[in-house]
């Protein structure tokens, strides 16, 4: 055995093993397994899935929370910090499709909306069709203290004060009628 290739072997491995761990990937999206939110808050990966409609991939999104195992209510009917993740995958998600899909899930995540809420909803609505969205386009949606971050391609766009707002943004994916169901089970079975 040459002692002068053991180290440059064991150097190799254990940079692979350093460049994976911490991460997982999907669809070729790569999936932290933890994120810092706003306050300087360890999040962790609770699951990751992709969002399919007609058979189509159309983007990878990762839940990440503050405290893993809980259901669903725990997470956007609380105060409890937390974060989706969304990478596009597919060409064919546009502005104005993003927007309307989220206008969508808006009505399914709450009802009868107050006006002060269904003017949050809007004016959220309105700033996704601001832009251009390729296949790679992020959106980070972060909730903490009170507040919900927006994120699109990692520039802060806004901040929406107000647990209402939040309850009804993240009860996108995870109310009774979310956007979807199978992301949805993906998001709190820690499956990616």
């Amino acid at each position: 055995m040459n002692i002068l290739r053991f180290p440059k072997f064991v150097f190799l491995a254990l940079l692979i093993t350093l460049t994976s761990y911490g991460q997982e990937e999907l669809n070729g999206v790569k999936i932290p397994k933890t994120k810092i939110n706003e306050l300087n808050t360890e999040l962790q990966l609770n699951g990751a899935g992709t969002r399919e409609k007609l058979w189509m991939d159309l983007y990878v999104a990762s839940l990440y929370v503050e405290n893993q195992g809980g259901a669903a209510e725990n997470y956007y009917d609380s105060d409890q910090q937390i974060a989706i993740h969304i990478e596009t995958t597919s060409s064919l998600i546009t502005a104005e499709k993003m927007s309307g899909a989220i206008k969508d899930g808006f009505e399914k995540s709450v009802t009868n909306p107050s006006s002060e809420l269904s003017k949050k909803l809007d004016s959220f609505a309105n700033l996704l069709l601001e832009g251009e969205v390729e296949s790679g386009t992020t959106y980070t949606f972060s909730y903490a203290d009170g507040i919900t971050y927006i994120y699109i391609d990692g520039e802060q766009k806004t901040q929406v004060s107000g647990q209402d707002f939040k309850a009804a943004l993240f009860g996108i994916w995870l109310c009774d009628k979310p956007a979807d169901k199978n992301l949805k089970k993906a998001f709190l079975k820690g499956e990616f």
